[in-house]
């Protein structure tokens, strides 16, 4: 969704329990948040009432009459928060998904700067009320072959410490408002072994951000990699252990180091195979704010059967943190499998309390905590002049952590949130609608023609759309080059890159209105096409609302005469073809390439 500046605030509906006086409200309009309960980030405040004019907090503890031109809100039973603060995403998309539940803050982990650079700035500026604020890691610090180097971006790792210095002066250059390290050997933790960082890099690393002011948080899923990190001096750590219990000597060296812990509890818990999360897509608030792909990946939980080992142990880890008053900082990993943007987060947060916080505890480690930990003044409390991102929520949260579920009202920037909440609740609606429609296909099904114009090559379709697709536009290093053949087929040369497990080259179809927008296919099986010539790994690549993001691939056979392919829709697992985003032939393993494609057609019954 596309946000725009809101120039008035209109409400179709009134909510019954709350209050407003005057339904239509200029941005320039003062807003009195009367008679509510108020956590402001660290303490309980039984009845107060919050002024907030532009997008600042002018009083705290406002009393007397309202000013005559305030838009009055009234909420019994209600509590207002800061809005919360995710300390763990992956920003690439989702700020917006993440305002919807009340998140008005990430610290993003991991995202190349050039995708987020509109939406720092936007951040700096505070003006920016149709999205969550960005504070970005930017690019990571690994090693060759290490974890983060399997994405498809081309990610400059380090080998030695003399180059850490200029590896940090590099990010700092690109924007980055901290410094991530990643400290992961794998092993059985992970089911894999990965080349990683060691202690001199690492310390390196954490001193050359220092030099420069910036925090230095290290990724770590192991004792053994937390160590590490203790003794490079590391600010933060950006996930927990529970391969072992941590030990007193450990938590006295964090204490001394005053650094912060963020474990990341949701994302865990999918990866040992409970998806918690997916039980928030039925949540009666949250499941109209939530599209096929946001639920499908809510529920993409890992095959595991390691939760029940795995949760006890990171329980008890993080109530030995609680007990050592070590901070804890609230974060989802989103949107890894088993979570989604600003949803997760509402999950970790009761996970924590079932760790031993209490739920107060839970709400600092998601506002105020966030907030001084990285140093974003402003935010996390409410107080006078801090900025107004608000959260107001029926029940009481600092003592049933729960009712963060029960959202009435979302203020980013002074703006509210609920114009476009429900625009969003107003899509998700029509796409529902509109997916119980199957698409009218071609007669004869064929989707694609192909035409040239001296060098350029012409995939046309009648819907949507075809294109020429590697995983360049990942950052990958893979190759396609298209031309006819003599009798009008489509040829493609090139060459597969081994590099990260995106890599891929072939031609892509979107069949809906704009990029990645669903089509249903329904009234179609499946996809066919005639093919031959020699390629490692080809195969038809899927993606679907259904399937989150996780693509699904069906293997297929080619060779030098013409064969003809049949690819059921039932073969593509995860895929539902009534939400179709993407088809996608190609070839998937590493190697030269060349091959032709004719009549690609959607098999109709």
């Amino acid at each position: 969704m596309t946000s725009t500046p809101i120039s008035r605030i209109v409400r179709k509906a009134l909510i019954s329990s709350i209050a407003l006086v005057a339904p239509v409200a200029a941005i320039a309009q003062p807003t009195l948040i009367r008679d509510v309960r108020v956590f402001d980030g660290v303490d309980v405040h039984e009845k107060r009432s919050v002024l907030i004019d532009g997008n600042r907090i002018v009083e705290d503890d406002f009393r007397g009459p309202a000013p005559g031109d305030a838009w009055v809100v009234t909420c019994a039973g209600c509590t207002l928060m800061p809005g919360l603060i995710d300390a763990h995403v992956h920003a690439y998309a989702g700020l917006d998904d993440a305002l919807m539940f009340g998140v008005t803050s990430v610290f993003d982990m991991f995202t190349l700067p050039t995708m987020t650079a509109a939406s720092r700035a936007r951040t700096a500026a505070h003006l920016n009320p149709g999205e969550a604020d960005l504070y970005s890691a930017g690019i990571l610090a690994t090693a060759p072959g290490g974890h983060g180097t399997q994405f498809g971006i081309d990610v400059p790792t380090l080998t030695a410490p003399e180059k850490a210095d200029a590896w940090v002066a590099a990010r700092i250059a690109e924007g980055s408002d901290y410094i991530k390290i990643v400290v992961e050997e794998g092993g059985g933790v992970i089911g894999r072994s990965l080349p990683t960082l060691d202690q001199r890099i690492v310390t390196a690393l954490v001193e050359a951000a220092h030099r420069r002011d910036k925090l230095a948080v290290v990724h770590t899923i192991t004792k053994a990699a937390a160590q590490v990190a203790i003794a490079a001096g590391a600010d933060g750590l950006v996930h927990f252990f529970a391969d072992a219990p941590v030990d007193a000597e450990m938590l006295a060296a964090m204490k001394e180091r005053g650094m912060f812990v963020s474990p990341t509890f949701a994302v865990f818990e999918s990866f040992a195979g409970r998806g918690g999360s997916g039980e928030l897509a039925e949540h009666a608030g949250f499941a109209t704010l939530l599209g096929r792909e946001a639920v499908a990946n809510l529920s993409a939980a890992t095959e595991s059967d390691r939760i029940g080992a795995f949760a006890p142990a990171m329980q008890a880890n993080i109530l030995a943190l609680t007990n050592a008053d070590i901070p804890i900082l609230a974060g989802s990993d989103a949107p890894n499998p088993g979570t989604w943007f600003g949803v997760s987060l509402h999950r970790e947060l009761e996970l924590l309390v079932q760790s031993g916080l209490s739920p107060q505890q839970a709400l600092v480690a998601a506002t105020s905590a966030p907030a001084q930990a990285f140093g974003i003044a402003g935010h996390g409390r409410i107080a006078d002049g801090a900025f107004a991102d608000l959260l107001l929520v029926r029940g009481d949260p600092t003592r049933d952590i729960a009712a963060t579920r029960d959202i009435v009202e979302v203020w980013k920037d002074g703006q509210s949130a609920e114009p476009l909440r429900t625009e969003r609740r107003e899509q998700i609606a029509a796409a529902s609608a509109q997916g119980g429609t199957a698409k009218p296909l071609p007669q004869d099904g064929r989707i694609a023609t192909f035409a040239q114009t001296g060098e350029t090559v012409m995939i046309e379709a009648p819907f949507g759309s075809w294109n020429v697709s590697t995983d360049a536009m990942m950052g990958g290093k893979s190759t396609a080059q298209a031309s006819l053949t003599p009798d009008g087929a489509l040829r493609l040369t090139g060459t597969v890159a081994e590099g990260s497990f995106a890599q891929w080259a072939g031609i892509s179809w979107m069949p809906g209105e704009r990029m990645m927008a669903p089509a249903n296919l329904s009234s179609a099986t499946g996809i066919a096409f005639r093919i031959r010539g020699s390629a490692s790994g080809p195969g038809v690549m899927g993606f679907s609302e259904a399937g989150g993001q996780q693509p699904a691939l069906s293997q297929i056979e080619i060779g030098e005469n013409w064969r003809d392919v049949t690819v059921p829709f039932a073969d593509l697992p995860r895929f539902d073809s009534s939400g179709t985003t993407m088809l996608l032939i190609g070839m998937f393993s590493p190697g030269d390439y060349s091959i032709e494609v004719d009549q690609i057609r959607l098999v109709v019954e």
